[in-house]
């Protein structure tokens, strides 16, 4: 069967992902790896994340005026 073919079915590249999309996969993983550990802090990665995605929200906000 060719690569192309119409039932091939393919994820989209990483980097076509909107950035909220792409935060979501990460934020799933860190919640699947820490579900057990609830009285451990936020690993600095995730927090990271989350800031990062708040400059892009209010980024956005700024543009949209």
């Amino acid at each position: 069967m060719s690569h192309d073919a119409p039932s091939d079915v393919r994820l989209p590249h990483v980097d076509d992902l909107h950035p909220d999309v792409a935060t979501f996969i990460m934020a799933r993983a860190f919640a699947e790896v820490y579900r057990d550990v609830l009285e451990e802090p936020i690993p600095a990665p995730l927090v990271t994340v989350l800031r990062q995605m708040e400059r892009w929200k209010a980024a956005r906000g700024r543009h949209a005026a």
